[in-house]
């Protein structure tokens, strides 16, 4: 009896049969992944504190960085109109030497635009005047004003400029008794006093003056050292309406000013300003009298020289001629009469009336005997 043998299976049916186990068993390869291994703890916090000390670093990199700064237009293009006419104009004359003009069409530049950057072109003009006392000033509000226009090389040269120009000039405190009173420096008016903060000037001689109405005007001249400081105590006088006058006379003459006699000879004192009579009188001199006008603090010096009143009568001459002879006249009829009393007085006895003779002289007759 004949046995059937089994059926011979394809080849290719075992390679299908691989690859559908193998779709199957995929899906579920993936929807269940492999667990992972499981760090300590620690190992966790460490990792952290690593994560932020690199996020600190980087935070405190970015800070350090400068913020980008956003350019600032050149003085030239940011000014307009009459404004950069003026600008122009002041630094053609700055380069041509006329610095006075170059400050004052920087000031009118600045006048129209406010931009504070051309405080530094007048603080030029002023440095090449050597007016140090100006420069500081002006280039304090060039620091001050300056704001976001002015970069960090600006303001480092601007504050290296004021310490070099502080050695170049001086502080002034500047006390006045009176409040009110006008003050001035070389002609230039600072203020009235009270001041309220230090003068500050440049080296070298400095003229002050304080004037107020009713007051005598303060005036005085100092040589001030640069980086130095100073204080000036005025005191203002009141100004009293009178001055002095002296007198100078012969020394037996009488001084009289308004008709009062106030010396002989010499006379010096005050008097209310205004005009004055002096009489100056002498005996046997004419008298004279002058207008005198004294002013306010003034000294006036007068000399007077009275003039001999001439005598009535003959020249000296005769009078002493005369008087000569009128002495010599009288001498000799004296010395005769005296020579008649004699005889009678002592005569003889004896002499009779017919000894004697009559005659024209006293006492009607003459002697005859002798």
């Amino acid at each position: 009896m004949t046995t059937r043998s089994e059926p011979r299976r394809a080849p290719w049916s075992s390679a299908l049969a691989l690859l559908l186990s193998v779709a199957i068993a995929a899906p579920h390869a993936l929807a269940q992944p492999a667990e992972k291994k499981q760090e300590p703890a620690a190992a966790k916090q460490e990792k952290a504190k690593k994560a932020d000390k690199k996020a600190d670093k980087k935070a405190d990199k970015k800070a350090d960085e400068p913020e980008p700064v956003a350019a600032v237009a050149p003085l030239s293009d940011s000014l307009t109109g009459e404004a950069k006419d003026a600008y122009e104009q002041g630094k053609l004359l700055y380069v041509d030497g006329d610095y006075a003009g170059a400050k004052l069409k920087f000031e009118t530049a600045h006048e129209l635009s406010k931009d504070p950057r051309l405080l530094w072109n007048m603080a030029a003009a002023e440095k090449q005047q050597r007016r140090y006392d100006r420069v500081l000033g002006l280039v304090e509000r060039y620091l001050a004003e300056g704001g976001d226009k002015l970069t960090d090389a600006d303001r480092l040269e601007a504050k290296s400029l004021v310490d070099m120009v502080r050695a170049l000039v001086s502080e002034v405190t500047l006390t006045v008794n009176e409040p009110g009173a006008q003050i001035s420096v070389d002609g230039d008016k600072l203020g009235e006093s009270p001041l309220t903060a230090p003068v500050v000037l440049t080296q070298g001689d400095r003229s002050f003056k304080v004037e107020k109405p009713g007051f005598r005007v303060f005036t005085e001249s100092r040589n001030l050292q640069g980086g130095t400081k100073i204080t000036l105590d005025v005191k203002l006088v009141p100004i009293v309406h009178e001055g002095r006058l002296r007198v100078l006379a012969a020394i037996d003459e009488v001084i009289r000013i308004d008709g009062k006699v106030v010396g002989k000879g010499q006379w010096e004192g005050k008097l209310a300003s205004g005009t004055h009579t002096l009489t100056v009188t002498g005996k046997g001199k004419r008298d004279k009298q002058t207008e005198i006008v004294i002013e306010d603090d003034q000294a006036r010096t007068e000399r007077v020289t009275l003039e001999l009143i001439p005598q009535q009568g003959p020249p000296q001459k005769d009078r002493d001629s005369g008087g000569t002879w009128m002495f010599v006249t009288g001498g000799a009829a004296l010395a005769v009469g005296l020579g008649i009393a004699a005889y009678f007085l002592f005569r003889p006895e004896g002499e009779t009336r017919k000894d004697r003779a009559s005659g024209t002289i006293p006492p009607n007759y003459v002697p005859l005997r002798f």
